[in-house]
């Protein structure tokens, strides 16, 4: 089994229903860790249905923003040896999967 990563996406104090059926897909793939950012998303992270949540909770992320989310996305990939990234096909999944590969080196 490997270590799966859930990037969620919140909306306000509410995890998407997108970022759910990415966590339930995770879940048959080994040990899930789901990666919340945002300002003031303690509350919709804590809602994301997996094993281990990391929150980036700063008033910085309130808007998304690229560079910064691809950054953090990628120092948590190599902290917790996480082999297999999955996102919502979302704007910002389409946006944040590509420059985290590209920050990555892989995909």
């Amino acid at each position: 089994m490997s270590n799966v990563l859930v990037i969620g996406e919140t909306d306000g104090s509410e995890i998407k229903n997108i970022s759910q059926q990415v966590a339930a897909v995770a879940a048959g793939m080994g040990e899930v860790t789901g990666l919340v950012m945002g300002s003031g998303i303690s509350e919709a992270g804590m809602k994301l249905s997996v094993g281990k949540i990391i929150m980036a909770d700063d008033t910085s992320l309130e808007n998304y923003d690229p560079v910064k989310y691809a950054s953090i996305a990628s120092n948590i990939v190599k902290e917790h040896n996480i082999e297999t990234i999955l996102l919502g096909a979302t704007s910002m999944g389409k946006d944040l999967g590509p420059r985290l590969a590209a920050e990555l080196n892989c995909g």
